[in-house]
């Protein structure tokens, strides 16, 4: 089954992620956000974007999920039906696009549910395998066979067959195919798209383009010994931590989007396991939460000194 439209594809997610024990976060369908499903398994948290059209996605969305993912000890994930032109994104394979692993739905449910874990992945210049350099290069001395054999089996020069063995580059499709069937031995592994390395650009949120009220509230964090991450289109503001704590972070008016921030950013604290919190303007607000998020105000903020005072409000607020 491959899904072209978006909506089908999140459903075809969701139910993936479900079947194979995930607790999976609300149903958030908004295009504009930074993610649409972020989900747990145990220790394994996966921060995902859907896209039918991956080439959509571009560097900045790439650098916000990165940073989430660097932050809350998650893997980013794109998955997408297809690339410009309608080309179909193909099964098994996974692509990569501004550092963001890229798989198709059909590539997902394959691997958590069916447990066939992707062997192929894209790279420029084509489709390549992620090679055992290791057992390569001990085969091939143990039998005693040159480099130019294996460079000619391969239809490769010798210097790539020495950068296989040392698993400085792995080789084309193509030529994994011959290197293995000569030497009758299975080279090529396994890729986890869930573990990859997150180069990201922290310099990525400009403080001048904050409103007065998230200015105020971050630079009075920051007073206390926080350091602010700055998230741009997603249901909390920022990511406010210490050497201790990680805390989802929302700043907001009494607006009659208040309700539905507060209620995605509980789910999202559940998921996660973080704690949240939202500063507002708490004049005339009786409540400590709303939806489960702790709520402080920001005239409360201005009299805090101490990281530790807020922590202390979260835990008394928390529903």
């Amino acid at each position: 089954m491959i899904t072209v439209d978006r909506s089908e594809l999140i459903i075809h997610v969701r139910d993936t992620l479900a079947k194979s024990g995930f607790y999976i976060s609300e149903e958030w369908t908004s295009p504009t956000l930074c993610f649409d499903i972020i989900a747990r398994r145990d220790a394994q948290l996966l921060i995902i974007k859907i896209l039918a059209n991956v080439d959509a996605f571009n560097k900045p969305e790439a650098n916000v999920l990165k940073i989430l993912g660097k932050f809350l000890k998650g893997a980013p994930l794109l998955i997408g039906s297809h690339a410009s032109g309608n080309k179909k994104l193909k099964r098994d394979v996974v692509y990569t696009r501004h550092g963001v692993p890229i798989m198709s739905g059909v590539t997902l449910y394959n691997y958590l549910i069916e447990g066939v874990p992707p062997i192929i992945y894209s790279a420029p210049g084509g489709f390549y395998v992620k090679f055992d350099g290791h057992k390569l290069k001990e085969t091939r001395e143990t039998r005693g066979i040159s480099l130019g054999t294996l460079a000619d089996i391969g239809g490769v020069s010798r210097k790539a067959i020495q950068l296989y063995e040392a698993g400085v580059m792995n080789p084309a499709v193509d030529v994994a195919i011959k290197l293995e069937e000569y030497l009758d031995v299975p080279l090529t592994q396994p890729i986890d798209p869930f573990s990859q390395d997150l180069e990201i650009q922290e310099s990525l949120f400009d403080f001048d383009l904050l409103d007065e009220p998230q200015k105020n509230v971050f630079g009075q964090l920051k007073e206390i010994g926080y350091e602010i991450i700055p998230i741009n289109k997603c249901h909390f503001d920022a990511l406010t931590q210490d050497e201790k704590v990680l805390i989802l972070t929302g700043v907001d008016k009494e607006t009659r989007y208040l309700k539905n921030k507060a209620r995605a950013m509980t789910n999202i604290s559940k998921i996660t396991e973080r704690y949240s919190v939202v500063f507002i303007d708490k004049a005339h607000l009786t409540k400590n939460n709303i939806e489960g998020t702790p709520i402080i105000g920001r005239k409360e903020l201005a009299k805090i000194d101490d990281s530790e005072d807020i922590l202390e409000l979260i835990h008394e607020r928390s529903a």
